[in-house]
């Protein structure tokens, strides 16, 4: 493999049990916009894509990465390229921030947008209380196992990152996200992570409920 990094995840993944395999970027198969695409077994996440680029800020040949998880498919009533939710904290403290809550937000349509380009925040008339929006919205605040995970994490990312479930521009996947550009050294204690993993569990999970209820396709 011409790639060490990429070498390294796959065997992490493979360590973990969930029998990575690499999608060549010209199978049909491969999810647009990211670098790597990797298909998982033995879990409820299908694949994961990555993407890299150049540490711009630096004048050296620093790569950073960011890792979305991916369900295929897509669900009735939302459209492409929508921010479905976003993570939204509340903390305490300057310098030692503690995290005191958060949760799962719908954002409008003058919140900021955190993956630029990738998605754009829903429009008013895609949001009403029995749709899917509002469906996943509750489902997922209401799973207090979920929180206390969701918790943890968003304590180990800070206090100006958030984690962002979109669905993809080419209605090919529902992603999970975050607007952290991340080098190698930091990518197990974040993206590869079992606490990240099993966020992205809990997630897709109730993804796969709200297509049952509401339908879709799967790829």
């Amino acid at each position: 493999m011409e790639n060490k990094f990429l070498e390294i995840i796959i065997q992490k993944y493979t360590t973990d049990g969930y029998e990575p395999q690499l999608i060549p970027h010209q199978a049909i198969n491969h999810l647009r916009g990211c670098t790597w695409c990797i298909d998982l077994k033995n879990t409820c996440i299908d694949t994961v894509a990555i993407l890299a680029k150049k540490d711009i800020q630096e004048r050296s040949d620093k790569i950073l990465y960011m890792f979305e998880y991916a369900l295929r498919g897509n669900i009735r009533g939302i459209p492409s390229g929508r921010v479905i939710l976003q993570s939204e904290s509340k903390w305490k403290g300057i310098i030692r921030k503690k995290l005191l809550t958060v949760k799962w937000v719908i954002p409008n349509e003058t919140s900021p947008t955190y993956i630029q380009r990738r998605a754009h925040n829903p429009k008013p008339g895609e949001i009403y209380n029995a749709g899917p929006f509002m469906t996943l919205t509750r489902s997922l605040n209401d799973d207090e196992p979920h929180i206390t995970l969701l918790k943890e994490l968003c304590q180990r990312l800070g206090s100006n990152s958030r984690l962002i479930i979109y669905s993809d521009n080419w209605n090919e996947a529902i992603r999970l996200a975050s607007n952290d550009w991340i080098p190698e050294d930091r990518v197990h204690r974040l993206y590869t992570s079992q606490l990240y993993l099993e966020v992205a569990k809990n997630i897709f999970t109730h993804l796969q409920s709200l297509r049952k209820q509401f339908g879709g396709l799967t790829f």
